[in-house]
C-alpha cells in the first residue's frame, strides 16, 4: 500500500475507532494486540510506558499533592524517596494524622518547599 493510500486508510479506521464504544475499542485492541508481531508488541510497551510514567503529583498544586502526601505511613513516604529521584530535595514536615506525631521527610518537588506551621 502507497503512502496516500495508507494515510487515508487509517485517517477512515481512526474515525471508525473513535466512534465506536469502550467495549467495541477493547475488542478491537485485543485483536490488533494478538496480531502483532515482537516488534510491534515492543513498539506499543515502549509507548505504554511513557503514558502511563507520569508523576501525577507534579501535575497537581503544591499544595494539593502535600496535603495527599500527608496521609501516607512513613515507611510509604521513604519507599516514595527511593522511587522518584525528584522528590529527596525538599524538606517537608508532616503531621502524621494517625499518630499526630510530627515526621520530617525529604523530596523533590520542582524545587518548592513548604515550612511548618
Amino acid at each position: 500500500m502507497d503512502r496516500t493510500a495508507f494515510e487515508g486508510w487509517l485517517e477512515s479506521v481512526s474515525a471508525t475507532f473513535l466512534s465506536l464504544n469502550d467495549q467495541q475499542r477493547n475488542q478491537c485492541l485485543d485483536q490488533l494486540i494478538s496480531l502483532s508481531g515482537a516488534a510491534q508488541l515492543r513498539h506499543l510497551s515502549n509507548g505504554l510506558e511513557t503514558l502511563l510514567k507520569r508523576d501525577f503529583l507534579r501535575l497537581l498544586p503544591l499544595e494539593l499533592a502535600f496535603y495527599l502526601l500527608r496521609w501516607l505511613d512513613p515507611q510509604t513516604l521513604l519507599t516514595c524517596c527511593l522511587v522518584c529521584k525528584q522528590w529527596n530535595k525538599v524538606k517537608i514536615v508532616l503531621s502524621h494524622p494517625c499518630c499526630g506525631t510530627i515526621e520530617t521527610f525529604w523530596f523533590c518537588y520542582g524545587g518548592w518547599s513548604l515550612s511548618p506551621v
